[in-house]
């Protein structure tokens, strides 16, 4: 099989209408292949925004004493960049040759596998395979039916949780709650991200039906010290414990100190650990790329997200009035984010990220009209054109912002 011919493989098969969902494939698939999951020490992290930022923020951390394992989505530029190991992407040749254990193993099982039932199956088996000492394995959607809840962690870490992916996981707070508090574990130790009342409350009582220890971020003190867009510098508790991270905006200081927490209940050195944190890198997340004009590149694609990400760039002083927006949207709720991408834009551009769940540009045109006027709305259906304009809208002294998907912060990322 070649490493095409695995891709192909792995993004063929659909769904069965009506079939629910489960652990039930990834279970006997991985059972047909060995169960690697039970050779790893897994952290699990789970989360609605910021789970990305802190597992790359773990494992660099992690990497610092250890061989690492990092698996993650989606990938902003290569397919291989889901699957890490001491930070390097799976070689596509290894890839492929997983890819065909799992299509033999699905042969015998009688189906073929659902693209992120595979994709957590080679995440597995590659770390496996290398003897990795820690990986740090993020949820796809939710936590409680997701299939990355085959595993055993040694500990569970919840990011903030928000409204997200309604149609599968419930239509509030505390129902997405309840499935992200699925990934809890019968005395599995558990850190708790900064949550609403809502959230809190129900990850809480999950934890002490698991008799899972709770370290809880929302109790602790977090004292802010210098940052601009090459990072930040904070305090937990008083502790003179100075800590830097190279991710930009305030948002990620409460994901940094989530992924601090997490290294120490691990029992990490703490020198180490905080060289990790500051050398930890994660693009596409409020990522600034200096030229004329300058470029900055988010991949927030929720009302969450958006929220976060326009108070981070006002805090970071830029003026609206020199920024031009570069937005395209999948299938959340774009009049939501658009409200919030208004605030900090003067010129908006909708274009159209390479997926089949994408929102047509011109239908979030119209959800930017209540906040911008119509003459500063823009439409164009490719991405590079779109940068192309944005550029020429924001002239060598402005700004230009992408967001609202990690597909589009890729595909731009890609032409700069």
């Amino acid at each position: 099989m070649t490493y095409d011919e695995a891709l192909t493989y792995i993004h063929a098969a659909r769904r069965p209408p009506g079939e629910p969902r489960g652990l039930h494939r990834i279970r006997a698939l991985l059972a047909e292949l060995g169960n690697p999951q039970d050779a790893l020490k897994i952290i699990h992290v789970a989360g609605t925004n910021g789970k990305g930022s802190v597992c790359a923020m773990l494992e660099a951390m992690l990497r610092t004493q250890y061989k690492t394992g990092l698996y993650t989505s989606p990938f902003l530029q290569h397919f291989t960049e889901r699957f890490r190991v001491n930070g390097q992407n799976i070689p596509p040749d290894t890839l492929a040759e997983i890819v065909e254990k799992i299509k033999n193993a699905d042969e015998k099982i009688g189906w073929h596998s659902l693209p992120f039932v595979c994709n957590t199956a080679i995440a597995l088996l590659w770390f496996a395979q290398e003897n990795v000492d820690y990986a740090v394995i993020e949820c796809g959607i939710g936590g409680l039916h997701d299939c990355t809840n085959i595993v055993m962690p040694v500990l569970s870490v919840i990011t903030r949780i928000g409204l997200d992916h309604m149609g599968i996981l419930g239509s509030t707070v505390e129902e997405i709650a309840f499935q992200k508090a699925g990934i809890i574990k019968e005395n599995v130790p558990v850190v708790i991200g900064r949550q609403t009342p809502e959230a809190r409350a129900v990850l809480l009582a999950g934890a002490r039906e698991k008799n899972s220890a709770v370290t809880d971020i929302g109790e602790m003190e977090i004292v802010v010290g210098e940052g601009g867009f090459d990072g930040n510098v904070f305090e937990i508790n008083g502790s003179n414990v100075q800590l830097q991270t190279a991710l930009a905006g305030r948002f990620q200081i409460e994901n940094a100190a989530t992924a601090w927490c997490a290294a120490m209940r691990l029992g990490l050195d703490i020198d180490s650990a905080k060289e990790g944190l500051k050398s930890a890198k994660w693009p596409g997340r409020l990522e600034y790329f200096p030229g004329s004009p300058d470029i900055i590149i988010d991949g927030a694609h929720n009302e969450q997200a958006a929220a976060a990400l326009a108070d981070a760039l006002l805090e970071l002083g830029i003026k609206r009035e020199k920024t031009v927006c570069i937005c395209g949207v999948l299938n959340h709720d774009a009049s939501a984010m658009a409200k919030h991408f208004a605030r900090f834009a003067r010129q908006i551009i909708a274009t159209k990220p390479d997926s089949p769940r994408v929102t047509e540009p011109a239908d979030l045109a119209k959800c930017f009209e209540p906040h911008i006027p119509n003459e500063a709305i823009n439409i164009q259906e490719s991405p590079r054109k779109a940068l192309d304009l944005a550029k020429q809208l924001a002239g060598p002294e402005g700004l230009v912002v992408v967001c609202g998907s990690l597909y589009l912060a890729g595909e731009i990322r890609s032409l700069i």
